[in-house]
């Protein structure tokens, strides 16, 4: 009885790295765990011949693998006058998933990332990524009122109404909702903000699946966002 080889994949080279991280994707086809052996090797880069630094074999059916991904922290290589070296991995199980949303919505380019995400992040749909398609609902609403083609000038206080509008629109969701700005909310949009997500926490307690609120703001040079600091407080009078 011979072993079956289902594939070999090989990362990028480091240069001058003793800990490098690559944070690269490998895919292999597997029918099952079972008996499934996971080969790694750790190999230098050599004008001639590459030496191998390490090695390690991981036996994928004992390691309880989901479609949510498992770090493995596996020993290379034993050291006896100096550190040991490890390799640390991120392991998934499972097949790609499906949106129903995406049956023959999606453009070319839509299609194309829709694919890569199924296949390669599967255990982030719902959490991280959705495909959707829709209408705009409503009038749209800017800032100043009729600003064009030209109007008259503007007093302080005009815009007071838009983060109100914009946390009403934010409480009505009831699966998910993302929110993009150059921006994080502050002021009166952090206040709007809140009280959204508070009449959401509401509502999600009378369902089975949570509900998911993404926000993604720019990096803008010299005004980073601290992300952690900004759901820390967007939350921070939630119920646990």
């Amino acid at each position: 009885i011979f072993d079956k080889d289902f594939g070999e994949m090989i990362s990028s080279k480091k240069k001058n790295e003793q800990n490098p991280i690559y944070g690269e994707d490998f895919q292999f086809e597997i029918p099952t765990l079972e008996n499934m052996e996971l080969t790694v090797t750790v190999m230098d880069d050599d004008f001639g011949c590459d030496d191998k630094l390490g090695r390690c074999l991981i036996k994928l059916e004992d390691l309880d693998l989901t479609t949510e991904p498992l770090e493995v922290r596996r020993k290379v290589d034993d050291n006896k006058f100096s550190p040991d070296s490890w390799i640390h991995l991120t392991i998934a199980y499972g097949e790609p998933t499906e949106d129903a949303d995406a049956a023959d919505t999606l453009s070319h380019v839509g299609s194309a990332a829709y694919e890569a995400l199924r296949t390669r992040h599967p255990e982030h749909h719902g959490k991280l990524w959705n495909v959707t398609n829709g209408r705009v609902v409503g009038d749209l609403h800017q800032t100043p009122k009729e600003a064009w083609p030209g109007g008259p000038t503007v007093e302080e206080g005009h815009d007071d109404w838009f983060p109100e509008i914009m946390g009403e629109i934010l409480s009505r969701t009831k699966i998910w909702a993302d929110v993009c700005s150059l921006g994080s909310p502050d002021g009166r949009f952090m206040a709007s903000f809140k009280n959204a997500l508070a009449v959401i926490a509401e509502s999600a307690g009378e369902r089975d699946e949570p509900v998911v609120v993404r926000m993604m703001f720019g990096n803008i040079v010299g005004m980073p966002t601290n992300c952690n600091a900004v759901r820390d407080e967007l939350t921070a009078d939630l119920p646990e």
